[in-house]
C-alpha cells in the first residue's frame, strides 16, 4: 500500500522554520533539531510537513504547498501576530485576483500557494 506521508522544505536552520510555521498555523511541532523538524497540520494529521537543513546525507531543495482558505484576510486578521509574522517572513510571488489564488515565498524560498475558496 503506497500512502502519502507529507511534502518536504528546505530549511537553513529547521528549528526556526517550524517555530515559525507553528506561530502562523498553529500546527504541532513532532520533531525539532538543527538539521530535521516536523510539523503535523492539524486537519490532516496524516499529512506531515518536514523541514531539512541540506547536507550529505539529506539532499534538499525549496518545496511548495498548496493551501485553500476560505477567507484569507479573515485569515490573517484572525490574530495580529499572525498578521505581523505573515507580513514579515513570507514576499508575495504572484496574485492572480480573478481566480483568487496567489503564491508566496517563505524565507528559504518555499513556496505556499494560497487558494481563496468559495464558502459552501
Amino acid at each position: 500500500m503506497l500512502t502519502v506521508s507529507g511534502c518536504n522544505f528546505h530549511s537553513s536552520h529547521p528549528p526556526e522554520a517550524v517555530a515559525l510555521y507553528n506561530k502562523i498555523f498553529h500546527w504541532k511541532i513532532i520533531t525539532n533539531t538543527e538539521n530535521h523538524a516536523e510539523l503535523e497540520l492539524i486537519d490532516s494529521s496524516n499529512f506531515i510537513l518536514y523541514f531539512d537543513k541540506a547536507n550529505s546525507h539529506c539532499p534538499t531543495y525549496p518545496g511548495t504547498l498548496s493551501l485553500k482558505i476560505h477567507d484569507w484576510n479573515q485569515f490573517l486578521n484572525l490574530d495580529s501576530n499572525r498578521n505581523l509574522l505573515w507580513m514579515k517572513h513570507f514576499t508575495l510571488e504572484y496574485r492572480d485576483s480573478k481566480n483568487r489564488y496567489h503564491s508566496w515565498l517563505d524565507p528559504w524560498k518555499n513556496r505556499i500557494w494560497i487558494i481563496e475558496a468559495d464558502e459552501k
